[in-house]
């Protein structure tokens, strides 16, 4: 899996792409075209880390409850919730 200083980094991209959105949505920073461009370029390079970032979890979750289900077959359960 990962480890803590990779999760670590990936959560505080994650919260910095927030801060750019919040930041892209403020009056003054339409008003203040350097910022505006720069802001933009830095959520052009971690908008795709932090989308592979939700992808990965994504993945994760439907393999823990895949697990769950399998477990619950090998006990007795019945299929799809069927139990």
């Amino acid at each position: 899996m990962l480890t803590d200083n990779v999760r670590s980094k990936l959560s505080a991209l994650s919260r910095r792409l927030e801060e750019i959105d919040r930041m892209l949505a403020a009056p003054e920073t339409a008003a203040d075209m350097n910022l505006f461009r720069d802001l933009s370029r830095e959520r052009g390079e971690i908008e795709p880390i932090v989308g592979r970032l939700h992808a990965f979890k994504n993945v994760v979750l439907k393999i823990d409850r895949d697990d769950g289900r399998t477990a619950h077959i090998r006990r007795g359960g019945k299929c799809c919730g069927n139990s």
